[in-house]
């Protein structure tokens, strides 16, 4: 019990760090990037043509940083950051499918993965009904 506590810490505090890390590299665009494919090229330009899209991204990021390092906001944090990686998963599977590009995602997305396993009932009010009480 000991080991899966501090494995839920570990990995929490490991997406913090990537999820801080990307709200820099969104405000100071410090790291360098594969390039996409011509239509993920397409995609990308045309949202950041619509303007609040990586500020949103950023501030989302950020937000979920701060309920993953709470214990008690943890559930909500992984819940925010659903949209996030299901857009994500969906831009490289439709748009971007080289595994030079898909790989990052593919860790962050299975990281996301156990910890919503690790964290499963704080889930449970979501999809339990109580029969209307």
């Amino acid at each position: 019990m000991m080991a899966k506590n501090y494995l839920r810490l570990f990995l929490r505090l490991l997406l913090i760090v990537i999820l801080l890390g990307c709200v820099g590299d969104l405000v100071f665009r410090y790291a360098e990037r594969p390039e996409p494919s011509a239509e993920g090229i397409e995609f990308l330009i045309s949202l950041t043509a619509a303007g609040y899209i990586w500020p949103l991204v950023g501030a989302t990021y950020f937000l979920a940083a701060v309920l993953l390092a709470v214990p008690r906001t943890v559930g909500l944090g992984l819940v925010v950051l659903a949209p996030v990686w299901v857009n994500v998963a969906m831009f490289h599977l439709a748009l971007d499918l080289s595994w030079p590009r898909v790989w990052p995602a593919v860790v962050v997305i299975a990281l996301y993965l156990v910890l919503c396993v690790l964290y499963r009932q704080r889930f449970r009010s979501l999809v339990v009904c109580d029969g209307g009480r």
